[in-house]
């Protein structure tokens, strides 16, 4: 009875509990349904070895998991680390016509690059997918093999590699 009686004294306070369950309705749709995109590398290749630069072509597969139709960015950003200890940051420009990304469906899409040279000794690298609208996604790669790992492992291992030099190996 003691909150029926709150409420008698000022009816505004009602304003309170439709206002926040409303609030906290908004905040759960906006997180159900967000943007996310999912992306699977399918192939790194490597073209055109010269001198001082090698051209780099990533194909990957992505999806989007949201509800609306949104676009991938024109450029991947690639975070890596080089045998000596520094940490080099890599453009990749989309080669794919079309970047429009439907829910739910796959589409392959293409990136590629003249890099310099110092790209294929990488041991760490960190790919960002980023969309028009809703969240980036982040793929980590280790070693020359290119083998796709989680965000643990990476950490881990670029720590590892950063105080005590451990390389990754060229298996699998």
């Amino acid at each position: 009875m003691d909150i029926l009686q709150y409420f008698a004294n000022d009816p505004m306070k009602l304003l309170y509990l439709v206002g926040g369950s409303g609030g906290v309705h908004y905040w759960i749709n906006q997180w159900r349904y967000r943007n996310r995109l999912q992306v699977k590398i399918v192939s790194e290749t490597y073209n055109d070895l010269q001198q001082d630069y090698v051209t780099v072509n990533l194909k990957v597969e992505c999806i989007n998991l949201g509800d609306m139709v949104v676009s991938l960015q024109p450029l991947v950003t690639v975070k890596a680390f080089c045998p000596e200890k520094t940490k080099r940051i890599f453009n990749l420009n989309v080669t794919s016509a079309d970047r429009v990304l439907p829910p739910h469906e796959p589409k392959i899409i293409e990136f590629s690059e003249r890099l310099g040279f110092v790209f294929l000794f990488t041991g760490y690298r960190r790919y960002r997918f980023s969309v028009s609208r809703g969240l980036a996604c982040n793929k980590y790669v280790v070693g020359p093999s290119g083998q796709e790992i989680n965000w643990v492992k990476y950490q881990l291992g670029k720590t590892l590699f950063r105080i005590f030099g451990i390389y990754p190996s060229k298996s699998k």
